[in-house]
């Protein structure tokens, strides 16, 4: 499985849309706040305490991109999610969660 983002909703004009990624060091899901205000490359570190691989996401004008590092930014964020953030299984997301996704990646207007 690709490392991708899977942005969902968080309240409005927080600026942080929770997001998720597969580890491919570990096989498994961390779930995390990425804020999307800070424009500029994003570390998050894998939730799992006996993996912390390094994964990237550029933030641009607010949306997140399908770049995973841009050299023209500098580090806007460095997260580190808590073990809790950490799960073997994918978590479950409604049809609202879904629609809010697809607009903090700029696929929904």
């Amino acid at each position: 499985m690709a490392d991708e983002a899977t942005p969902l909703p968080l309240p409005e004009h927080s600026g942080r849309v929770m997001c998720d990624f597969w580890c491919h060091e570990c096989s498994g899901y961390t779930y995390f706040r990425l804020n999307t205000a800070l424009e500029g490359n994003h570390i998050i570190l894998c939730a799992n305490p006996d993996c912390k691989h390094k994964h990237y996401r550029v933030v641009k004008k607010g949306k997140i991109t399908e770049e995973r590092c841009n050299n023209a930014y500098g580090i806007a964020e460095e997260i580190e999610p808590m073990p809790s953030a950490y799960s073997k299984e994918p978590r479950p997301m409604g049809l609202i969660a879904r629609w809010r996704q697809r607009e903090a990646i700029g696929e929904a207007t």
